[in-house]
């Protein structure tokens, strides 16, 4: 497998690869890991208007937004706490045992990256460095 994935070098991988790079505190893993997680990720594409996460929802994947505008309201209300571009990570902060404290609806058409958490979690047994990382 590792072959398979030290020969990927397309621009969209190395633009997912930037984008896990790009959350705190996975700067430090090492690439072939990271590379590991771009090969589990799914695209998830959410039209203008959709919701995203309601407050409360549990979120079982890590999400990064590759591409949209994705604004984020107080619950129960539209009024914005923040307004999230291409590159965010956010979505990854409260991934594990927590649920959504805000509403994020699609303000443009989102292009969404996800790895599921049970994958996530697979993916750390098999590697001490991001075992660390999730816990």
């Amino acid at each position: 497998m590792y072959d398979k994935i030290n020969s990927y070098t397309d621009t969209y991988f190395k633009v997912l690869h930037k984008l896990i790079k790009n959350v705190p505190y996975l700067t430090e893993l090492e690439d072939s890991t990271v590379k590991e997680m771009v090969l589990l990720m799914h695209k998830c594409t959410f039209y203008q208007g959709c919701h995203i996460l309601r407050y409360g929802q549990a979120i079982p994947k890590a999400m990064f937004l590759l591409k949209g505008t994705v604004l984020v309201t107080l619950p129960g209300s539209r009024r914005v706490f923040q307004k999230m571009s291409a590159g965010s990570f956010n979505f990854v902060s409260s991934l594990f045992g927590h649920e959504s404290l805000f509403d994020f609806y699609a303000l443009t058409k989102c292009s969404i990256m996800t790895i599921d958490k049970n994958v996530l979690m697979e993916l750390a047994k098999s590697n001490s460095e991001f075992n660390q990382v999730l816990t």
